[in-house]
């Protein structure tokens, strides 16, 4: 790269990347055993169906928003965080991972999904925002976090009963009503956003896909651009798209003939349908943690995902950062991280961000 590339403002948005990977480690990674950190006095910062006004919200601060009529796994309110900044036109959505269950194995003897038999309140919220959205790479833009609870990709919409022995206990896979609730709340507070850039990390990254046209329907007048890490739509193998669409009752892309035949076509399908916006996806390519639960053996998952960067993003307004591999999560490393085409990590953001 040209050195002069490098010059005040983009010297300042690399830093940030950095600190940005740095930050969203805790997030990525957290763990049900985690302890509320000290930074939990600020009270819940709306009414209970999660209308929000200016004096309930503290500016540069995370707020946690508790939402009516959305629910957790155990079938407890949901809710997500907000962080206002100065610029109102300005608005960054970011989606958090932890794993997904549809059966009684991946559910509770695997224990495969992160908070699904928690209340999810603000003590949590605060132990998994970690330092979300603390730096200006995005330019005053206010940050909301969407939790995940549900084990559906942030995009189901049933209540599983997988455990034969206790019929009472169910998992409410309320992944998509949540996140369309959460949209309607931040279209009130933010009704004159012009730019929204989309995050998600793991099960969040296919959350931000899949819940897409739901946010552009929501905000139909902002420029909307999509980002996700360690997110590939491969097809999973033995069987497990058909289970996750039956267990969850997804909610796939509206007018797609071909979404339900397999995961691949979902992207294939919104980054063509939507030429006005740039969707990019991180992924080392044989990821041990998407290997897993798509079920494939070693070696077996690079090709997929060199396939699909080939062919579901493949159009002018879709970029991949492919790197090799075991690796999950991408954005917890350095903005010198090389693909194999040379680019570094940092260069790939500057331009899905910033092109």
């Amino acid at each position: 790269m040209n050195p002069s590339t490098y010059r005040s403002p983009h010297l300042r948005r690399i830093f940030a990347i950095y600190m940005t990977g740095i930050l969203l480690l805790s997030a990525a990674c957290s763990s049900d055993d985690a302890s509320p950190s000290d930074n939990s006095s600020a009270d819940a910062a709306s009414t209970p169906d999660g209308s929000l006004t200016d004096s309930s919200l503290t500016d540069n601060e995370w707020n946690w928003i508790p939402v009516k009529d959305s629910k957790c796994g155990n079938g407890s309110i949901a809710g997500y965080g907000l962080m206002p900044r100065s610029d109102d036109t300005k608005l960054v959505l970011y989606f958090n991972g932890g794993g997904a269950c549809w059966d009684a194995a991946s559910c509770y003897v695997f224990n495969s999904a992160t908070n699904i038999e928690v209340n999810y309140d603000e003590a949590r919220f605060r132990t998994e925002v970690g330092g979300v959205g603390t730096n200006d790479f995005f330019g005053g833009a206010s940050f909301a976090f969407f939790p995940y609870c549900t084990a559906d990709l942030h995009a189901g919409d049933s209540i599983g009963q997988y455990d034969a022995t206790k019929p009472d206990r169910k998992i409410h896979h309320n992944g998509a009503p949540n996140t369309a609730l959460y949209l309607e709340r931040l279209k009130e507070r933010y009704p004159n956003v012009k730019t929204r850039h989309v995050m998600g990390v793991s099960a969040g990254g296919y959350g931000a896909m899949f819940n897409y046209e739901k946010i552009r329907e929501v905000f139909s007048d902002a420029e909307i651009h999509v980002l996700a890490d360690s997110s590939p739509f491969v097809q999973p193998r033995e069987g497990r798209w058909s289970m996750w669409k039956n267990a969850w009752k997804l909610k796939l892309p509206a007018n797609c003939d071909t979404c339900a035949e397999k995961m691949p076509n979902v992207a294939s399908h919104i980054i063509q349908k939507y030429p006005d916006t740039r969707f990019g996806l991180l992924s080392w390519e044989d990821d041990a943690i998407i290997m897993i639960f798509f079920a494939y053996g070693v070696g077996e998952l690079g090709p997929a995902v060199r396939s699909l960067a080939a062919d579901a993003y493949a159009p002018d307004n879709a970029s991949t950062f492919l790197v090799e591999g075991t690796d999950h999560v991408m954005l917890v490393h350095p903005p010198t991280l090389k693909a194999k085409n040379g680019q570094t990590f940092g260069e790939y953001l500057l331009k899905w961000a910033y092109p």
